[in-house]
């Protein structure tokens, strides 16, 4: 039931945006700004796995699956993009969906000018969701980690809160137990529970603040830039 619903969304932009909205972390598919905010004036970013998130003109949306919105489709493993030639690039939520993060990273990393820039976030504590599945989860050490070869992190920290991460495990729970054993029933009460409870996240917006947020954390991001050559 959920692949179905997921599929039935993505093909609705405006539905899309109305649905992360209620039931994704705290400010869903928005953290770019980070990035664009270093960013004035003209530039050339790729946002990688946007499905039908639209930041602006000059944003280049790659997804593995064709949206209205997305104006490349490929592989995040294996980028149709020049070596060198991007200003930016911001990946949200994507690299838990695919088998190999490592190599989808330096890929974006490869496609980045000296000085460019890039903001990845991931999930920390998120129970599975397919899109069309899901492999990894990281700490922040670990996020860090992973995208820190080849690029000086200059921000990292709490992207979705600890509120997010509660109430939507809260609610699998709730549906687990719930479904009697039916994987369609517990899905159903799953989601009606985290657009009940998604006004809870606001909460997030004190708790994110704190610095120990990040153990509890629904989504964690890093900035990071391209050292300029020499």
């Amino acid at each position: 039931m959920e692949r179905g619903i997921g599929a039935w969304i993505g093909r609705r932009p405006r539905v899309y945006r109305w649905a992360r909205a209620l039931v994704s972390p705290l400010h869903p598919g928005r953290g770019g700004y980070r990035l664009l905010r270093r960013m004035p004036g003209r530039r050339r970013v790729l946002n990688v796995g946007s499905g039908p998130l639209v930041y602006g003109p000059d944003i280049i949306n790659i997804d593995a699956r064709a949206h209205p919105e997305v104006r490349v489709v490929a592989d995040a493993k294996a980028l149709p993009i020049r070596e060198g030639s991007i200003d930016g690039v911001i990946c949200e939520v994507m690299l838990e969906h695919v088998p190999d993060p490592q190599q989808a990273v330096h890929e974006m990393i490869r496609c980045l000018r000296p000085g460019g820039w890039i903001y990845i976030s991931a999930p920390f504590l998120q129970p599975f969701h397919c899109a069309p599945t899901d492999y990894t989860r990281w700490t922040l050490p670990g996020l860090e980690r992973l995208v820190g070869r080849g690029v000086r992190i200059v921000e990292s920290g709490v992207a979705g809160g600890p509120t997010a991460a509660v109430t939507w495990i809260l609610s699998e729970y709730i549906g687990l137990v719930l479904s009697f054993g039916s994987v369609r029933v517990q899905a159903a009460v799953a989601l009606a529970l985290r657009v009940i409870l998604s006004p809870l996240k606001a909460l997030d917006l004190l708790l994110m603040r704190m610095g120990a947020s990040s153990i509890l954390a629904s989504l964690l991001f890093v900035l990071a830039r391209k050292p300029d050559s020499k």
